[in-house]
């Protein structure tokens, strides 16, 4: 009678096939748990070749299947063909390295060599070191090389040195850049590859901007000058770098390549968690003086099992000064001067009461300003102003202990008063000049002149709001009559030219708009956005107002060069 379920030895029906298939499945494949510790080395071995496949995406480093099959056939004898019968064996062995494998019999003979340093294992980033996963399938969501992050660090992660990826990957993706250009910027850097290896040779990893540099490198090498939006955007997946968000537990949240995107998305949870950390004994509210002993560049702290680096900074908190912790230095270096302004403005408050009632001219100002903002408000706004101009415009470090916060302090403390006193007068020529303008623009107005007049009223919103003296540069609030005036000069031009007016505002128009998709405080804080905010004003005098001159040379290409970069 034949009984189909039961089980029986295949050695005992064929030998010779059963013993292939264990040596292919169990020794070559690892389906043979045991606890020989030369079988389990070999395969930790073969593993750690097969990463490093992964991480230089190359296929040529690890034998076959098919040379290992044959490295453990000629040792086995023919009645091995279980996995008791080889432990059997083995233990029996007068040598038991005989089955040991080591490099040098898993690498192919002709694979060219490999530097594994070049696809390190680690992130390491201002004090950070994060483990980097690789893998390497074309058609997989994970190709190419992972950064894992415990959500504690996300705001720290560094964006533009990610994008250099890492030293092995670096060339690939600068030729990959090089071949994203136009055809008529490309036909430049032709043989590409030559270009992207010279270019690499030359460049710093990591430092700065990956674009920029390449732009730099290409340009000393052709003369032939690349922009900033000149690169394509549609690089292969491994040549992004990809992000894996963890919990403190290690759990996965989120990925992508995107890391704005991901801050974005788990910015509530980076918010819960930083309320749930226990406040660092550094941080202190309500100051009134320096009185906290020296600012370091940065402090570091343990969370979520690794040393988190932060930076230290005075801040504004409504009308008080704190000091906070900062996730980067960035954000550090912005919140400062806010600070170190009200921390002035505590000792100024002798000052502070003269100016309240004999700034020049202040309830005629007052008068003026009222249909944009109160009269506290611009008092407060020019303070502000004087104290930025006063005591830290020019200074080439913020001071970050109170010997240097005193010396700055007693420097600069008698300018005070006649800096506020010359903001208010260069007001008695603003304010005047803008409530005009915005009576001509109301009302009944031809229906040829509704869209310049638009337009005017977005640039006078500009020039003129809430808090706009502390976010005008000194160089430039002494410019904005002149501006006013140029403005003047168009509405008359209009009633006479509305068709010309339309010419010249449609070349500005891309200019403008770049400009009004920013905060105004991100403008104020970021001197390449700053000079390009005020060279189109410039470039607004040159456009409408001729007779009344510009301050340096400017145009709409030199303008978008400066976006650009």
């Amino acid at each position: 009678m034949v009984n189909p379920k039961k089980r029986i030895n295949y050695g005992s029906v064929d030998p010779a096939a059963a013993r292939e298939i264990f040596i292919r499945h169990a020794l070559v494949q690892g389906e043979f748990e045991t606890k020989l510790t030369v079988i389990n080395e070999n395969r930790a071995l073969i593993a750690e070749l097969e990463a490093l496949e992964a991480r230089t995406r190359r296929r040529d480093i690890l034998i076959d299947e098919q040379a290992l099959y044959d490295f453990y056939d000629r040792i086995l004898p023919p009645e091995i063909h279980s996995g008791a019968h080889f432990e059997r064996w083995y233990r029996s062995l007068d040598d038991p390295e005989i089955l040991r494998l080591t490099r040098e019999k898993l690498i192919q003979q002709d694979s060219a060599p490999v530097d594994a340093d070049a696809f390190p294992t680690q992130w390491r980033q201002q004090g950070l070191t994060l483990p980097l996963d690789y893998h390497f399938d074309p058609a997989s969501e994970d190709d190419g090389v992972t950064l894992n992050i415990p959500l504690a660090l996300l705001p720290q992660i560094d964006a533009r040195r990610c994008e250099w990826l890492v030293p092995g990957l670096l060339e690939e993706k600068v030729l990959a850049l090089i071949k994203s250009l136009p055809k008529s910027l490309r036909k430049n850097f032709v043989p590409a590859p030559d270009f992207a290896r010279a270019a690499c040779q030359s460049m710093t990893i990591y430092d700065g901007d990956l674009r920029d540099s390449l732009a730099a490198a290409l340009k000393r090498m052709t003369g032939v000058e690349v922009h900033r939006d000149d690169w394509g955007d549609t690089l292969p997946r491994h040549l992004r770098m990809r992000y894996l968000v963890r919990d403190a537990r290690g759990k996965p949240l989120a990925s992508g390549r995107n890391l704005q995107a991901l801050r974005d998305q788990l910015a509530g949870k980076v918010k819960q968690q930083k309320q749930r950390r226990k406040k660092p004994t550094v941080e202190k509210d309500n100051l009134k003086d320096w009185d906290f002993g020296e600012l370091p560049a940065y402090i570091e702290q343990k969370e979520s099992g690794y040393t988190i680096r932060r930076y230290p900074a005075l801040c504004r908190e409504g009308e008080r000064v704190a000091l906070r912790l900062f996730d980067t230095e960035e954000e550090a270096r912005q919140a400062m001067p806010g600070g170190l302004r009200r921390l002035i403005r505590y000792r100024l408050k002798q000052e502070i009461r003269y100016l309240d009632r004999n700034l020049p001219d202040i309830a005629r100002l007052c008068l003026q300003f009222s249909a944009i903002g109160s009269c506290q408000a611009l008092k407060d706004d020019i303070i502000e102003a004087a104290i930025q101009y006063a005591f830290l415009d020019g200074v080439e470090q913020l001071p970050r202990n109170s010997s240097d916060f005193n010396a700055l302090f007693d420097e600069r403390h008698g300018h005070f008063v006649e800096t506020a006193n010359a903001i208010a007068t260069t007001l008695g020529e603003i304010l005047p000049r803008h409530l005009d303008i915005s009576k001509a623009i109301k009302g009944n107005i031809p229906l040829s002149q509704i869209e310049a007049c638009a337009e005017i009223r977005s640039q006078l919103d500009a020039l003129v709001h809430p808090g706009f003296l502390i976010e005008t540069p000194r160089q430039w609030l002494g410019e904005i009559p002149r501006y006013l005036e140029a403005i003047t000069i168009r509405l008359e031009k209009l009633q006479q030219h509305p068709d010309r007016d339309r010419m010249r505002r449609v070349e500005i128009a891309p200019l403008v708009e770049h400009l009004e998709k920013l905060d105004q405080r991100r403008i104020a804080q970021d001197p390449r956005l700053t000079e390009y905010r005020w060279l189109l004003e410039e470039l607004r005098v040159s456009l409408f107002a001729q007779q009344l001159g510009t301050k340096q040379k400017v145009s709409p290409k030199r303008l978008d060069r400066i976006w650009r970069e």
